[in-house]
């Protein structure tokens, strides 16, 4: 009662209140958002499968979901989402990783310089990277790291949390 409808044919970020009501669009234009992190910041960092079509063997990305922001793997149809420049780029662009879990270290654990990281399990590459991510214009950049890693052909790491 009292929210609205939105149309399209592309994945999308929403939010809405706890109890219900109006649905907001915050980005649109994914094809398969998997999973989402919020940074200290109030940031929105995603995982996002098939970004892009195949192209030189890069394809899932990690995304910002910043407010209004249109990502290109599919044409914007559906109800308007305001816009205020060009498709978004990746916070960082790889292979065929397969994303499956996302988290951010929040714990002391770890080096203090990991404190923020973002961990990521990658059911592909039979690994969990860790992306140190540092600002890059309005948004961010990654630098990546191996974290844990397995040959064995049926280690697919399936998700990753803090403990």
């Amino acid at each position: 009662a009292g929210g609205r409808w939105a149309e399209g044919r592309t994945g999308g970020f929403f939010r809405s209140q706890p109890g219900g009501g109006p649905v907001d669009i915050i980005s649109r234009g994914f094809e398969n958002l998997v999973e989402v992190e919020f940074l200290p910041g109030g940031e929105v960092i995603g995982t996002d499968n098939w970004y892009q079509e195949p192209a030189d063997g890069y394809r899932d990305a990690l995304v910002d979901c910043a407010p209004g922001g249109l990502y290109p793997f599919r044409t914007e149809e559906g109800t308007p989402l305001p816009r205020t420049g060009l498709t978004l780029p990746p916070v960082v662009l790889l292979p065929a990783v397969a994303h499956s879990g996302l988290t951010r270290l929040r714990g002391s654990g770890f080096p203090p310089e990991w404190r923020d990281s973002l961990f990521v399990a990658e059911h592909n590459t039979r690994k969990v990277s860790r992306h140190a991510l540092r600002p890059h214009g309005s948004t961010f950049a990654s630098d990546r790291f191996d974290f844990v890693t397995g040959s064995h052909p049926d280690f697919h790491p399936a998700d990753v949390l803090e403990d």
